[in-house]
């Protein structure tokens, strides 16, 4: 009986040793994610390949963290002093992250040593997976069992994180906006039918989808017109893309066309027709807003008369325009926050 009880006592006592290592190596674990665009499964797979980075260093920081928001991601690296690098994501977020962590580790004081097991014991996703093309510096003189520093991503030694300037990135601005401009429309026998137009625009990726509604009038000394059309459609570039001067716009819609003698509304006819217009545009910036002038062929489904008399909107017309509009995000500006410290 004393002997099942006292190998019971040492089996529970390893069990409570190992626990404890563990929960002291998971202590000072420095690496932890902020992150929500990172899935359960990419941050056990990160945090692990990190531990393996890590353990190259002869001091591991006491903080790093992984952060990100809708745009952009950031690593946090808290030697101390607290430094803080852009993550390009191009290639994922976990590889970005890997990489920058791998530069941070290059960049470090302390040589990055193969250690006891060689680079053979970070394994295949470990820090040898990562190093393009590394290998050990100069073969020296030395015992054979010497450690040797290896060279991650090239044997040149790298100014200080903190010393490196980093250009500042450009933050994508969202596509839209709300506009009104002044619309000219030549028409036969020398009239000219004008008004306003009420354009707004959402952003749909590099695309806006673009609804516009107009008014124009005109008239002579017999007889007076006025013509409303609604369209929608699709525009690339100017004037709702803050990035670009110019731009295209297709639209289709229906025009409504009226026409009753000068002095009196009465004996008016209303004709209606459907429409496709092609358009460019050019756009300069002023803060927030965009301002620009256009010119638009459109086309009618057939010629529409404008009430009783000879006069009609031809099938194929021109028509210019100028006007303003205020953007959703103004012009492009560029973001400082990952700037070299």
């Amino acid at each position: 009986m004393g002997g099942r009880a006292l190998n019971s006592g040492i089996f529970l006592m390893v069990l409570a040793t190992g626990a404890g290592v563990q929960a002291q190596e998971a202590a000072h674990d420095p690496f932890s994610t902020a992150c929500p665009r990172l899935s359960t499964r990419d941050k056990e797979e990160l945090g692990a390949r990190v531990q393996l980075l890590l353990r190259a260093l002869a001091e591991a920081p006491q903080r790093v963290v992984l952060a990100c928001d809708r745009k952009a991601a950031w690593l946090e690296w808290d030697g101390p002093p607290l430094q803080e690098f852009e993550v390009d994501t191009r290639a994922g977020l976990v590889e970005g992250a890997l990489d920058a962590i791998e530069d941070r580790v290059r960049a470090g004081s302390a040589p990055i040593s193969r250690g006891s097991g060689e680079a053979g014991s970070f394994g295949e996703g470990g820090l040898a997976g990562y190093a393009r093309g590394s290998e050990t510096r100069g073969a020296g003189s030395g015992t054979g069992s010497q450690s040797e520093p290896v060279a991650v991503k090239g044997s040149e030694a790298p100014p200080p994180v903190d010393q490196v300037e980093r250009a500042p990135t450009r933050s994508s601005a969202r596509l839209g906006g709300a506009g009104l401009g002044l619309v000219i429309e030549p028409m036969p026998s020398e009239i000219l039918a004008m008004g306003p137009r009420l354009d707004v625009g959402v952003g749909v990726g590099p695309v806006s989808i673009v609804v516009n509604e107009g008014v124009r009038l005109g008239g002579s000394d017999e007889h007076n017109f006025m013509i409303m059309d609604l369209s929608a459609g699709v525009g690339y570039g100017a004037p709702f893309d803050p990035g670009k001067i110019l731009g295209v716009l297709g639209t289709v819609g229906i025009e409504w066309a009226t026409g009753y003698p000068s002095g009196s509304s009465g004996s008016s006819h209303v004709s209606a027709s459907g429409t496709l217009t092609l358009g460019v545009r050019g756009a300069g910036r002023i803060a927030g807003a965009a301002f620009w002038v256009g010119v638009d062929g459109r086309w009618r489904a057939a010629a529409t008369p404008l009430g009783p008399y000879s006069l009609e909107l031809p099938q194929v017309a021109g028509m210019f325009s100028v006007g303003g509009a205020l953007l959703v995000d103004g012009a492009p500006g560029t973001s400082t926050r990952f700037a070299g410290r």
